[in-house]
């Protein structure tokens, strides 16, 4: 019997290096694997951000012309402290930004001095610097637009500043 004992205490050693290695290999691989994974996903969040408030800035700008009447001044939209502010000076809304989003700029304009066809060719542009996608614009007429460089233009009303 202490013979059994000695011969277990001799293999009782631990891990090898070549062992040991060979696991931080593997992780090493894994890590390699998900760590793209992640950050694209991050990307995707951030553009659905800019995204969502893209919509969020379409709908407010359509309230904002069905509030009021033909001929009111066209609202502008500022980003300060984490907010959105729609509306001229003296009559606006406020609406939260997205986190983590890095607005660049905003436009709401149309084509007609007043009246109706203004209310018809609003277009709304949110750059995002996060994401994949960067940039979105959103319009009357053209709807969501969303990819590198898109800018409110023809058919869509004003030009991105």
């Amino acid at each position: 019997m202490a013979n059994w004992l000695w011969s277990r205490k001799e293999k009782d050693e631990g891990f090898s290096l070549v062992e040991l290695l060979i696991v931080v290999i593997i992780m090493g691989i894994l890590a390699a694997v998900a760590i793209p994974l992640f950050m694209q996903q991050r990307a995707k969040a951030e553009d659905s951000a800019a995204r969502a408030d893209a919509r969020t800035l379409a709908n407010e700008v359509s309230t904002y012309w069905a509030d009021h009447a033909v001929g009111a001044a066209s609202p502008d939209i500022t980003y300060a402290s984490g907010q959105y502010t729609i509306g001229p000076a003296g009559d606006t809304t406020t609406t939260p930004a997205s986190k983590n989003i890095t607005a660049s700029g905003y436009v709401v304009s149309g084509t007609g001095a007043t009246g109706t066809e203004e209310r018809q060719t609003w277009c709304v542009f949110v750059q995002n610097n996060s994401g994949k996608l960067k940039d979105f614009s959103i319009s009357a007429y053209g709807g969501l637009k969303e990819g590198t460089a898109v800018q409110c233009g023809p058919g869509g009303g004003g030009s991105s500043t």
